[in-house]
């Protein structure tokens, strides 16, 4: 039992991907929250699966917010700056933004964050959140970019406490979304990226360049060899130094 959230939430011990049950709900029109202890096939960016062993938190959170679809990116930056600060409230343990979704800790890789929107015109039906948090899993061993929380704590974490505390800061932020420059403000803060050098993986193209800053609906600006600003909007981007 969830003390404190007055959220519907489906639990599960294992599922294929709280991404896909959540969507199904939200076609339903539920506004609900889908947990589960483990996924079989969990879902990363761009059709990638995502690693979900016993130990992490995967969840995927249906989101109805009254924002335009041009906006919807910034609910990744929302979502991964709610995961950083709860981070550094509750365990004091110094966390890192990665454009555009990465939460790291010593620059490896403690939790990924998948949004996916559905839209109709120029309205936001809803958009599925989901958040994929490293917690006491012993992940190191298996992917070396990535840590968990137990890891760097040195010892088991109340999945509870994070869970919760994190949905508090969802929910604190989510009004920004309307207004966004305080979120991008304190992204920016946070962020390992803006000012190195970065190679970005588009579908179509590669770029390099220095990575100078994020504009109000969480484009990263890259300025390439050349001095041209590129205005990017998704990919994968890579620090290079």
């Amino acid at each position: 039992e969830l003390v404190g959230l007055d959220k519907k939430v489906y639990y599960f011990k294992e599922v294929s991907s709280t991404m896909d049950v959540a969507r199904k709900l939200a076609q339903k029109r539920e506004e609900a929250i889908v947990i589960a202890e483990t996924q079989t096939k969990g879902k990363g960016r761009r059709g990638r699966s995502w690693y979900s062993s016993r130990g992490g938190i995967y969840f995927s959170w249906i989101l109805r917010p009254t924002i335009s679809p041009s906006h919807a990116h910034l609910v990744n930056l929302l979502a991964g700056l709610s995961v950083a600060i709860t981070i550094r409230k509750l365990f004091n343990i110094d966390t890192t933004l990665k454009w555009p979704n990465d939460v790291l800790i010593n620059e490896k890789k403690v939790c990924g964050i998948l949004a996916e929107m559905e839209a109709e015109a120029d309205i936001v039906k809803f958009i599925i959140l989901g958040i994929g948090i490293n917690v006491n899993n012993d992940i190191s061993g298996y992917i070396k970019s990535a840590t968990s929380l137990k890891e760097q704590f040195g010892k088991n974490i109340s999945k509870k406490k994070l869970f919760l505390q994190l949905m508090r800061e969802i929910e604190k932020m989510q009004p920004y979304l309307a207004n966004p420059q305080p979120i991008i403000n304190k992204w920016k803060r946070f962020s390992s990226t803006l000012g190195r050098y970065v190679r970005i993986i588009m579908q179509d193209k590669i770029l390099e360049g220095q990575a100078i800053d994020v504009d109000n609906d969480g484009a990263l600006i890259l300025k390439t060899k050349d001095e041209t600003l590129k205005r990017i909007v998704a990919g994968d981007c890579i620090h290079l130094r």
